[in-house]
């Protein structure tokens, strides 16, 4: 019997570092914002977090541009003079023969003023399974979109392209696990004007979890898209509010994104989320699924408090031990580089430090957070940060730490270690080295135990800009 084909490690360690890198693309405009926190800013991420794959898509059109100002500014005069309470909401009930509506809402209250609905969504999709096997295969799916300033619809054909052994190909469910190929036909248009109807048609290869386990000996939490967009629509030049005529509308664009599994609401689900520039972030979350034999408590609920308090300065003593620790790391680092740089004893100033806390209560019981950070850390300099976080379910702790200025010089070394396990339980650790460049560009390697006779995880990522 042939053996199946497996790749070299190098190709593994290339897919992982790949998606790694798609990843904290993702991710690096949250950690931009939180560091806008850490020195003055008062606008966190707002959108609220939906478990349905439906609901994340809706965030995104009624999530405020945290690009430009405010997006409330202007409307009063004096509305600086208080402090508004953003707020966003979502509904959506579903079910597999009806399918899934969701409503979205975002607006301002402010003390004193009138309520503002800045931007509001209402949403119908259908899966049509049964379809399957008169398609051979392919399953389509239906979505409706109705904004405040648009409307939209979309055609999407779905197929499995890997089967498990013995099952037929018109039952098996392309949802986002194995290995699916995704066709799809949308339409945009503003609600006032039909005549800049934009229509595009999408091509997407979705390489799941057990597809990755199965061609690549590897299995991620998500998967990989891999696909090819073409637009009646010439793309926009980058940095400019109007349109390329040089550059042909009907070009197909390739792009590689993330990929969750599919989730479907099956119940219904009611969350919210508001933030206040003193009281900080409140968000709470509803859902219930419909009665069943296999699920006698359906019921799932949660609120959760999170706040960033103001810098507090430490006492004398911290600065001076920190400055001392810092001059030691730098001389190491000049002798092992052979320069020479004598320390002039300065006064060490004071410290600051940012705390923030975290409560939630929920049907899964309580859990806390306590983080501090450090005013430098915060900005872009040498600093620490560390967080601690007990639940019902166990415990994480994290440490991290970073010399110098990633714009400046060599980059930005950074550690960190974190400690996380269940109560009453071996505890996994893991270090993590990364290596900050200029233009957000960094190389990092990770380091986890492996578990109770297994050799240590390493893996090993880089990140790019051009």
């Amino acid at each position: 019997m042939a053996r199946p084909w497996r790749p070299r490690p190098a190709a593994r360690l290339l897919a992982v570092g790949a998606v790694v890198t798609i990843a904290i693309g993702k991710l690096r405009p949250l950690c931009s914002q939180a560091d806008g926190e850490a020195s003055g800013s008062s606008r966190p991420n707002t959108a609220a977090t939906s478990s349905s794959a439906a609901s994340a898509s809706l965030e995104e059109d009624v999530r405020p541009d945290t690009e430009t100002d405010e997006w409330w500014a202007g409307l009063e005069e004096n509305i600086g003079e208080v402090s508004p309470t953003e707020y966003q909401l979502h509904a959506g009930v579903g079910a597999v023969r009806t399918g899934e509506l969701h409503v979205n809402a975002a607006g301002l209250i402010a003390p004193g003023k009138d309520s503002v609905l800045d931007d509001w969504q209402v949403e119908y999709q259908k899966r049509m399974p049964k379809l399957g096997a008169r398609l051979r295969g392919w399953q389509p799916s239906m979505r409706t979109r109705v904004a405040k300033d648009s409307v939209g619809a979309s055609l999407r054909l779905s197929k499995a392209l890997l089967h498990e052994e013995g099952e037929s190909p018109s039952n098996t469910q392309p949802d986002g696990t194995g290995l699916d190929l995704l066709l799809e036909t949308s339409m945009q248009a503003p609600r006032i004007s039909k005549a800049e109807t934009n229509w595009e048609q999408r091509a997407e290869l979705i390489v799941g979890p057990r597809a990755q386990a199965k061609y690549l000996n590897l299995s991620l939490p998500v998967g990989v898209k891999i696909g090819a967009v073409m637009s009646a629509k010439p793309p926009e030049r980058s940095g400019v509010g109007f349109e390329d005529e040089s550059v042909p509308a009907r070009v197909p664009r390739f792009y590689v994104d993330l990929a969750w599994p599919l989730q479907e609401l099956k119940g219904w689900l009611v969350e919210g989320q508001t933030f206040h520039r003193k009281a900080g972030a409140l968000s709470g979350q509803v859902r219930r699924g419909w009665r069943s034999k296999n699920q006698p408590l359906p019921t799932d609920w949660s609120v959760q408090h999170f706040k960033q308090h103001g810098p507090l300065r430490l006492p004398g003593f911290v600065g001076d031990s920190m400055d001392a620790a810092s001059s030691f790391l730098q001389d190491r680092w000049n002798t092992l580089w052979g320069r020479s740089s004598p320390h002039l004893p300065q006064p060490a100033p004071r410290p600051s430090v940012v705390p923030a806390t975290k409560l939630r209560f929920g049907s899964d019981g309580p859990g806390a957070l306590l983080g501090l950070q450090s005013l430098q850390s915060g900005l872009g300099g040498s600093g620490f940060d560390g967080m601690v976080e007990v639940s019902r379910l166990g415990w994480g702790a994290k440490l991290a730490l970073a010399l110098g200025v990633a714009d400046e010089g060599l980059g930005q070394p950074r550690y960190a270690i974190t400690a996380a396990g269940p109560w009453h339980n071996k505890t996994s650790i893991m270090h993590e080295l990364k290596w900050m460049l200029a233009d957000g560009q960094w190389v990092g390697v990770t380091c986890q135990n492996g578990g109770p006779g297994r050799p240590p995880r390493i893996q090993a990522a880089v990140e790019l800009v051009r």
